[in-house]
């Protein structure tokens, strides 16, 4: 309502640019000065002729009679109210109306932000539109990542998983583009996905219309707990349990405690608590377990208040608004999925002799099925040359000496004899292998006992495309004939190595003989896991510090620049103090670690049986290096978890048993949903990188699904195989953070020369708008002499002025 409808009638509600003027030849500003002229003289007249009045009287009725005169001639010159007719105009209003799910978020009394703005629709938001249409053109928009166009309120849904809030007014202005668009009205919460940097959210909004938004919340107190990051990793700790990682923060719920559970099937398998101290406190704990079944396993994660009791018990607390409840539950649990399938991980130990380390460490893996020993042991070295000795003169091996003559079955007196254990009847028949097939199956080779005269170049050189290209590992120990005591240079094992390895100083090599020391774990081996024999701290020192000592260090020249020292030496001998004990670094696709002693046996033979130190730490330091051994084919950049909302890609590396990259594959790929349905893919080959295929599929469940990939040659042979598992979550970014921001609303109003205001006013937005006539609108002119207002007015006053004369005598 504008302030002079009163005066000129509810007309000039619909007049912009309002202003008075009269309508008569004269203008203004002389109408003025003819009006105040002939009040002046009118009650200068009125005074001499009321001489005979004392002073009060006489200034009173001249005063009357000048304001009639002012009065009538006011009125005689036909004053008007003029202003620009206000009719739609070319000018453009936008609407965006917030409908992500974070206006579910229940405020005071239980009404959510979404029913606030619902709330509305038949009353001030009513008069809002109304009166905007009496200027503008209005157009409405919701928006959540995207926007489009809205016909009314009643259609909002708020179900849109993120809410690009300067995102939709740049998107919103760019489709008006070249329009005349005056300004644009924000009705949200301020939650912004994705959150990036206030700087860069905001950066060019300066240079678009003003921005008028409006909160949809109130500032109450905010209490809630969530989980804010969560990780999840197979530990190579014995037994190889998973360790979840949760991070939570918790608002305004000082002196509650929490409750943080991994559930499977509806089962708690872990738990913990946490007690909550300060108003804002963020805190993560660490749960670890061992999944019960040999298959893919989705687990949750889950944070609640102890007050509320477990979610799935009838007494449950249910009125989250009560005081010191929690707000919110949305973004209490994280789901994600553990691989437990059953692995098989084949090693090859090769050693130059027997020797009680090898003895110890196939016992140690015994305890695990998943880590399969093969060995090759040798117990007779190749005859360097020819012996005749009369009719006893032999071909074979003089090992097998009174055995045989066939040199077929006992071997060659040219040859080594080997043992082998854990071997297929074909496998290693001629010693250490010699060709892809043979070797590449393997995950890890250790090197116990074996010096570089075991090996001619080529097996040499495909140890180093073991490790470079299929991405296998190799450890190498310490000992007698160790290559750790050479100096490998030219060889093509010599860059593999994480460490340069320097010619024996017979000073060391005989402290070292003599002097003990004791093997403490690094920093980056107890983060590994590899080193930690506990996973508490306090623990896992005490037990290191309990093992028995260690003899036959080996020194090192150089650790090479880029590898991680995994444990030390300590020892009260300077020289073998701090020196590296197991090094590893990644070398091509996989990793090559040394271990500078060649006897570890000591600590399980001087500790008993029962002592689980050797065991444990020889089945983590070989599950660490076989982990991460890639399989011919891989989905490359797999994710934890992805959201039922974006697509998920598939980049597919595949090669060969020989780990060669494979091109011109007939490649299908099938994906099988929660449902069970089985989804065919497409599956298209990279122009840009050998052996790399791609597809994509767009999830519409959420849960665990499987992926099944086959791949054939052009002869329909099968070149490789995929099965892997992965878990789609429903998108519920808008609850990670859905605490209500009026600061990023009243900056974004700020930066564009816009208003912040409440819901509740709503109604005004209408006059804050600034609004420019069109120079085409018509000019109306509302009389004032219309308002009988005026005509009771002079009349009361000449009434009044008459009464007062006459009553005191006077003409």
């Amino acid at each position: 309502m504008n302030g002079l409808d009163w005066l000129a009638g509810p007309g000039v509600n619909d007049l912009a640019a309002v202003h008075f003027e009269f309508n008569s030849p004269v203008g203004f500003e002389t109408g003025l000065m003819l009006l105040l002229a002939a009040a002046l003289g009118a009650g200068w007249y009125s005074w001499t002729r009321l001489s005979p009045l004392r002073r009060r009287p006489r200034w009173a009725l001249s005063l009357l009679r000048a304001c009639v005169v002012l009065l009538a001639l006011f009125l005689a010159l036909d004053p008007c109210v003029t202003g620009s007719r206000i009719q739609p105009s070319d000018q453009y209003v936008l609407l965006l109306f917030d409908d992500s799910q974070s206006m579910r978020v229940e405020g005071a009394g239980g009404v959510s932000r979404g029913g606030r703005l619902l709330a509305i629709e038949t009353t001030v938001y009513k008069e809002l539109t109304e009166a905007l249409r009496k200027k503008y053109q209005v157009v409405q928009y919701r928006f959540g990542e995207q926007i489009e166009r809205l016909e009314r309120l009643g259609d909002l849904s708020f179900s849109q998983s993120r809410s690009d809030i300067t995102g939709a007014v740049r998107q919103a202005l760019r489709e008006w583009n070249g329009y005349p668009v005056t300004a644009v009205i924000l009705f949200s919460d301020g939650i912004q996905q994705p959150a990036l940097p206030e700087a860069d959210l905001l950066s060019g909004l300066s240079a678009t219309p003003p921005v008028f938004t409006v909160g949809l919340d109130d500032e109450g107190l905010w209490r809630d707990i969530r989980i804010t990051r969560l990780s999840v990793r197979r530990t190579h700790f014995d037994r190889s349990p998973v360790v979840v990682n949760v991070d939570i923060e918790a608002t305004g719920l000082a002196g509650e405690e929490a409750v943080i559970e991994v559930i499977e099937s509806g089962k708690t398998v872990q738990s913990q608590r946490l007690a909550i101290t300060g108003p804002e406190q963020l805190s993560q704990v660490r749960l670890e377990f061992i999944p019960a079944k040999p298959e893919w396993l989705e687990y949750e994660a889950r944070v609640r208040l102890a007050s509320t009791g477990p979610v799935d018990s009838p007494a449950a607390v249910t009125d989250i608004r009560a005081p010191g409840k929690d707000r919110l539950t949305q973004n209490n649990s994280r789901r994600f999925l553990a691989d437990n399938t059953p692995k098989k991980y084949r090693i090859l130990y090769v050693s130059a002799r027997p020797n009680w380390e090898h003895k110890f460490i196939r016992e140690a893996l015994r305890e695990d099925e998943q880590l399969q020993l093969t060995s090759l042991i040798m117990i007779s070295a190749a005859e360097r040359k020819f012996v005749y000795r009369g009719s006893k003169t032999t071909l074979t091996n003089p090992l097998y000496e009174g055995f045989g003559t066939d040199a077929e079955q006992f071997g060659r007196y040219d040859e080594p004899i080997y043992l082998r254990l854990g071997a297929s009847e074909s496998e290693l028949k001629k010693g250490y292998p010699s060709d892809e097939e043979e070797l590449f199956p393997f995950h890890l080779i250790i090197w116990g006992d074996v010096g570089l005269h075991f090996f001619q170049a080529k097996p040499l050189e495909l140890t180093r495309a073991f490790v470079d290209r299929r991405g296998g590992s190799l450890l190498v120990l310490a000992g007698r004939d160790s290559m750790l005591e050479e100096r490998p240079g030219g060889h093509p094992i010599a860059s593999l190595l994480p460490v340069i390895p320097t010619t024996p100083d017979p000073l060391f090599q005989e402290l070292s003989a003599t002097h003990p020391f004791q093997a403490v774990p690094a920093r980056e081996g107890e983060l590994s896991g590899a080193w930690a024999l506990d996973p508490d701290p306090e623990t896992n020192q005490k037990i290191w510090g309990d093992l028995p000592l260690l003899y036959n260090l080996v020194p090192f020249a150089l650790v090479r620049p880029g590898a991680a020292v995994y444990a030390r030496s300590r020892s009260e001998t300077p020289e073998l103090d701090n020196q590296p004990l197991f090094v590893i670094q990644r070398f091509g696709h996989g990793r090559c670690a040394v271990l500078a002693m060649g006897e570890t046996w000591p600590w399980q033979m001087h500790t008993g049986e029962d002592h689980p130190a050797f065991a444990r730490l020889w089945r983590q330091v070989i599950r660490h290096l076989v982990i991460e051994t890639p399989q011919p084919v891989a989905w490359r950049e797999k994710r934890d978890a992805y959201l039922v909302s974006e697509p998920v890609r598939f980049d597919l590396v595949i090669r060969d048993p020989r780990f060669n990259e494979r091109e011109g594959l007939r490649t299908t790929a099938e994906v099988t949903t929660p449902s069970g349905r089985k989804i065919p893919l497409g599956v298209e080959e990279s122009i840009q990188e050998a052996g790399l295929y791609a597809c994509e599929f767009q999830p519409q469940e959420t849960g665990l699904h499987r992926l099944s990939v086959q791949a054939a040659d052009e002869q329909g042979e099968a070149v490789g195989s995929l099965d892997e598992a992965f878990l789609v979550a429903p998108d519920e970014s808008e609850f990670q953070n859905p605490r209500y921001d009026p600061v990023f609303l009243q900056e974004i109003a700020s930066r564009t020369g816009g208003e912040f205001i409440s819901i509740g006013q709503t109604a005004s937005l209408a006059s804050r708008i600034p609004w420019t006539p069109d120079p085409r609108a018509e000019t109306a002119r509302l009389h004032l002499w219309h308002n009988p207002l005026f005509f009771f007015l002079l009349a009361a006053m000449l009434s009044v002025e008459w009464y007062a004369r006459r009553k005191r005598g006077c003409p």
